[in-house]
């Protein structure tokens, strides 16, 4: 039986954008009808709006203006930002066909719409290009067309200048803050789309109508002064193809247009309609691409034959978009789909190893990629250097006469002769101070840098933080390979004019800031890859947890140490690199504080790359919550064993251990009231006691009800029996004797009966062991309780480095080669 085939993900990727690209296109065609309406011919109002006339014509003519729009975007849609160290490297990371596409797309669009505008407009509004006159008048060009050919010209490079500094072209994915507290745990937050339109339309039609207003202004002084005898020559040179023109007409007759202000005043609303067309094309497409990858609130892939081969194809894709779907769509499964991540479990005879190991592949190349960054940018690679040609024999050339004296044989390392000459006195000083610049230091920075990696494990292993601090006093010698604070130099060191330059706008682009240098290391560049690496962390925690439940093999908790190891050391690389002097700011950084590293609280990069590095954190934190409950239980020690409390460290044989005897600790019974410190969570043997003792005492009741309706049902009897007692008068003293005392024999056997039951109960309540009446299970405060999480991470750490520092491999060998 042939095997099922796999479909590419990115052939369903591209279907499910094709028919967001027709949403967002049917909504812009919305838009063009509404313009269509507001530039048609007022005379009827009928055919203003209806939409098989004239208004349906210009509504198809005018969406082609916008659906210009939609090519560009396609053409060059991404997800992640723009990284870069400054602005202007963010400027060259754009191609230059980018940038020429992006241009002649939006004017090409403008001239449509000033095309169909004109075509649109009534013959009173005299927008002709040439005035034919009178029969005996020569033809002249009309300004007027000229002029809103060159308003929406401007209008266009405007718009494409502000699309390439904001970055259209991306499509907004959301990245959410980690919180406790969130109801919705998806991190990719997208609402509605139609809570989104109504939140963001009317910011961009403001937007728009003010930018259109804007440069309609600006061109009453710019088209005069620059653009009108361009634009004046040009309509001309394309008019004299069908019209015969006198050669006064060369140039405009006047240097003010006679068209101002009656035609600016109807320029404005054309103007604003075209901008307000391209703001929301842009807007919907942003808004309809950005959605999640679910198609009838199920994964793109559920629909295909093999889901989880489709998934895996996104997975491995080469291009980004592609790849940051395929990573949104295996968060969202490993979030709310049961069904696929059982299937992504058992499924362990897949083409290249099971479904799990790739994912698994997958998602750890995204983080690792991170920690490799890291070290190329602390580890550059050298320069290539041009491979040697093969030596060929030269021909024996005949040369000058030598002018200086051969090199000498004699031993080197005599001390030289001193010089007597002028020419040799030159030559020594000359020589001396070229070796000067020439000389380097005995270590080079590769191993300076394994070096001090090296030092700085080892000290954090080792050392308290007093002693690491009293060798970071060392000399600066010392401090380079301990991780000492690195020296941060301004500008002021250097010029102060640059310095000036450098706070001024026009030093702006040139600054390469502490925040965007952490940023295009950590994040990759020149496109951001924070999208992935959130989904990557995600979906890998996600399914670790999952697993605990749903994996049917057990295959997947093998690999939940080196899951944990890894996200340890990505949470290592990325504090020591950006709070411990593993980036040292730019010079150019004017506001950098001087010869300081950034504080831990406040990571200079802006919250997505806050979130980035932070989240790890999170997921080992969610690791050891798991495998540490905040559950403790009290229990006590003989007094020879008693220790050391974790709060006042007094003696203690009282004991707080959780049932998996994976943390304990001793501490004070005082200490168990503080709230502050702990809260019981249910109190089972008081609880119990309290039954217990309602118990007896209902026993003891029953006992009393007893002896009661004995008594009862005896006095009856007695009564019953006086009147035969009076017929029987004449018997003897002895009989009556006899028979008083054995009336009396069973009121005291029933007395007795009574007490001994009451006794016995009372005794066995006695007997057992009287209860504690504090309580015995505690939960942690939440602050004690990350303590003990704390102290867990750290042991695993400190393992860690021990198994480090015994791999001769991490310490550095000795430098090879000339200096």
């Amino acid at each position: 039986m042939a095997a099922t085939p796999t479909r590419p993900y990115r052939r369903i990727l591209t279907s499910a954008l094709h028919r967001r690209f027709v949403h967002a296109s049917a909504l812009s065609l919305l838009v063009s009808y509404i313009i269509a309406i507001a530039i048609g011919d007022k005379s009827s109002f009928f055919w203003l709006w209806f939409p098989l006339g004239g208004c349906g014509v210009r509504t198809v003519l005018l969406f082609m203006s916008s659906l210009t729009i939609f090519v560009l975007r396609v053409s060059q849609m991404h997800i992640g930002s723009r990284t870069a160290s400054c602005s202007f490297g963010t400027l060259k990371s754009i191609s230059l066909f980018q940038i020429a596409q992006t241009f002649g797309w939006y004017i090409f669009s403008a001239w449509w719409f000033t095309v169909i505008y004109v075509w649109s407009s009534s013959g009173d509004s005299n927008l002709e290009l040439v005035k034919r006159g009178r029969p005996h008048e020569r033809p002249t060009l009309n300004e007027r067309p000229i002029y809103l050919h060159s308003f929406h010209a401007l209008l266009a490079c405007v718009q494409a200048v502000f699309h390439l500094y904001y970055d259209y072209d991306r499509v907004p994915v959301p990245i959410a803050e980690r919180s406790t507290k969130a109801e919705d745990e998806r991190t990719h937050p997208v609402p509605p789309t139609s809570k989104h339109l109504q939140a963001t339309l009317p910011k961009e039609l403001a937007t728009g109508a003010l930018r259109g207003l804007s440069m309609a202004a600006a061109t009453v002084v710019l088209y005069p002064v620059f653009f009108r005898r361009f634009a004046w020559s040009w309509s001309l040179y394309f008019a004299k193809l069908f019209f015969s023109f006198p050669r006064s007409a060369a140039d405009p007759q006047s240097f003010v247009p006679s068209i101002f202000p009656y035609f600016f005043l109807r320029t404005l609303l054309p103007g604003v309609l075209l901008v307000l067309s391209w703001q929301t094309a842009n807007l919907f497409y942003s808004v309809f691409m950005a959605k999640e990858p679910l198609k009838r609130g199920q994964p793109l892939t559920t629909e295909a034959k093999d889901p989880n081969g489709s998934l895996l194809s996104g997975l491995k894709a080469k291009k980004n978009v592609v790849k940051t779907f395929a990573l949104w769509e295996l968060s969202l499964i490993s979030q709310r789909i049961p069904d696929r991540r059982k299937a992504i479990f058992s499924e362990i005879d897949r083409e290249g190893g099971s479904a799990w190991s790739q994912v698994l592949a997958c998602t750890t190349d995204v983080i690792k990629a991170i920690n490799t960054r890291i070290e190329d940018s602390k580890n550059p690679a050298p320069v290539s250097k041009p491979l040697p040609h093969a030596e060929k024999p030269e021909p024996v050339l005949q040369t000058l006469p030598r002018l200086t004296e051969p090199i000498k044989d004699g031993n080197i390392f005599t001390t030289a002769p001193k010089a007597t000459s002028r020419q040799d006195k030159f030559g020594e000083a000359f020589s001396s101070t070229a070796k000067s610049f020439g000389q380097s230091e005995d270590w080079t920075p590769a191993a300076r840098a394994r070096v001090r990696d090296v030092f700085d494990r080892a000290s954090s292993a080792m050392l308290s933080p007093e002693q690491k601090q009293k060798l970071l006093g060392s000399p600066q010698k010392f401090k380079l390979l301990t991780g000492g604070t690195p020296i941060t130099y301004k500008p002021e060191d250097i010029n102060p004019i640059v310095a000036q330059i450098l706070r001024s706008p026009i030093g702006q682009p040139l600054r390469q800031t502490y925040a965007q240098r952490l940023s295009s290391i950590v994040l990759g560049t020149p496109e951001s890859s924070l999208p992935m690496i959130v989904d990557a962390v995600e979906s890998l925690t996600r399914l670790l947890v999952a697993s605990l439940a749903e994996d049917p093999y057990g295959k997947v908790q093998a690999d939940v140490p080196s899951t944990v190891r890894l996200l340890t050391q990505t949470i290592l690389a990325l504090d020591a690199f950006a709070h411990q002097g593993g980036l040292d700011a730019h010079w150019t950084d004017i506001h950098f504080p001087q010869r300081a590293i950034p504080r831990r609280k406040k990571l200079p990069v802006g919250s997505r790359m806050s979130r980035s590095c932070f989240l790890p954190s999170a997921v080992v934190s969610k690791i050891y919550i798991m495998a540490l409950t905040n559950v403790y239980h009290v229990r006590r020690v003989a007094d020879t064993s008693a220790k050391a409390c974790l709060i006042c460290y007094k003696p203690s044989t009282t004991v707080m251990i959780t049932p998996d005897n994976k943390d304990f600790f001793y501490v004070c019974p005082a200490h168990l009231q503080d709230r502050h410190f702990c809260s019981p969570i249910v109190d089972t043997e008081g609880q119990a006691k309290r039954l217990k003792e309602e118990a007896m005492a209902k026993e003891i009741e029953i006992v009393k009800r007893e002896y009661e309706e004995k008594q009862r049902r005896k006095k009856e009897r007695e009564k019953a029996s006086s009147k035969d007692d009076k017929d029987k008068k004449d018997k003897g003293k002895d009989e009556s004797k006899d028979k008083d005392k054995d009336s009396s024999e069973p009121n005291n056997n029933d007395e007795n009966e009574r007490d001994d039951k009451i006794a016995s109960i009372r005794k066995d309540s006695k007997s057992e062991t009287k209860p504690d009446d504090s309580p015995r299970v505690f939960s942690l405060h939440k602050n004690f309780y990350q303590m003990r999480i704390d102290r867990l991470r750290n042991i695993e750490m400190a393992k860690r480095n021990q198994e480090r520092l015994r791999n001769p491999s991490l310490f550095p060998s000795v430098p090879s080669g000339n200096p």
